[in-house]
């Protein structure tokens, strides 16, 4: 229940949720470009999740210095 109590950034809690979160947004991403090949708005989705992802990281990692 202390995980749920804590802030969403601090410390590896927020970390492996925000990882999780750019994980889950990837397959996502992935389950719709294999479902739907044909749609144009996948490449523009593929585009943005490429740019998710690594934000995650960065985000995390700022989030761990300001803690710290």
């Amino acid at each position: 229940t202390t995980l749920f109590l804590a802030p969403p950034w601090s410390g590896i809690a927020g970390l492996l949720a925000l990882l999780g979160t750019g994980l889950a947004v990837a397959i996502a991403a992935t389950l719709v470009d294999a479902a739907a090949p044909r749609l144009r708005l996948v490449d523009v989705g593929r585009a943005s999740w490429t740019a998710i992802v690594p934000c995650s990281f960065i985000i995390a990692a700022l989030a761990l210095i300001v803690k710290g």
